[in-house]
C-alpha cells in the first residue's frame, strides 16, 4: 500500500502568499520559501559550499553575481515554466559534484554558477507570480534568506579552511559537497518520477 493511498493530497499550490497578512507575517511567509522548497535550500547550499571550497575570500567574490541572478529571477518568475523547479535541482547536483571535484584546483565556474543559482532559487520562489502582485515584506523576506543561506554556508567553509589549513578539512568539505550533490540528485529523481 502506497502512501498516496493512505494519506490523498490536495491540489498543489506553490508558495501561495497571503497577501492580506499584515508586513511582518507577509515577511515571515516570504523568508520561509527557502527554507521550505527543497530545490531553492539545496541551490542556496550548493552555491554557499563553491564560494566557500573556491578560496578564502570566495563569497564577497561571489556574492555581486548570486545577488544579480537573485534580481534576474525575481524578473523572469512570471513566465518561469513548471519545469523549473527540476532545473533547480538538477543545477544543485551539479553544482555540488563540481565543487567536489574541482573547487579547490579551478572554481572560475563559481560566479557564473553562483548568478544561475540565484535566478534559479529566486525564480522557483516566486513562480507563477505577476510583477506587482505581491507586497514588498513578501519580495524582501524572499530575498533575504537565500542570501543568509548561501553566505552561511560560504562563510562556515571559509572561516574552517583558514583555522584549519589542513587536507582533512578540504577533503570533508568536498565530502559534503558531494552529499549536497546525492541529495539534490535523490530529489530532481522524485520529482521526475511525479510528472
Amino acid at each position: 500500500m502506497t502512501c498516496g493511498a493512505v494519506f490523498p493530497s490536495s491540489a498543489a499550490k506553490a508558495h501561495a502568499f497571503d497577501v492580506g497578512a499584515d508586513g511582518y507575517a507577509q515577511f515571515v511567509e516570504g523568508a520561509a520559501v527557502a527554507l521550505e522548497d527543497p530545490a531553492v535550500l539545496t541551490a542556496c547550499l550548493a552555491v554557499g559550499l563553491a564560494a566557500g571550497v573556491w578560496r578564502a575570500d570566495g563569497w564577497p567574490k561571489a556574492w555581486p553575481f548570486f545577488a544579480a541572478g537573485l534580481v534576474g529571477g525575481a524578473l523572469v518568475a512570471p513566465v518561469a515554466p513548471v519545469w523549473t523547479v527540476a532545473l533547480c535541482t538538477g543545477f544543485a547536483a551539479l553544482l555540488g559534484a563540481l565543487t567536489a571535484l574541482l573547487a579547490q584546483r579551478s572554481g572560475t565556474f563559481v560566479p557564473p554558477a553562483a548568478t544561475v543559482g540565484g535566478a534559479l532559487a529566486m525564480a522557483v520562489s516566486l513562480e507563477g507570480h505577476a510583477s506587482g502582485t505581491l507586497g514588498w515584506p513578501i519580495l524582501a523576506g524572499v530575498l533575504l534568506t537565500p542570501n543568509l543561506i548561501a553566505a552561511a554556508t560560504a562563510g562556515l567553509a571559509m572561516v574552517s579552511l583558514r583555522r584549519w589549513p589542513r587536507p582533512w578539512m578540504v577533503i570533508g568539505w568536498r565530502i559534503a559537497a558531494s552529499w549536497l550533490a546525492a541529495i539534490a540528485a535523490m530529489y530532481l529523481a522524485f520529482l521526475v518520477s511525479r510528472t
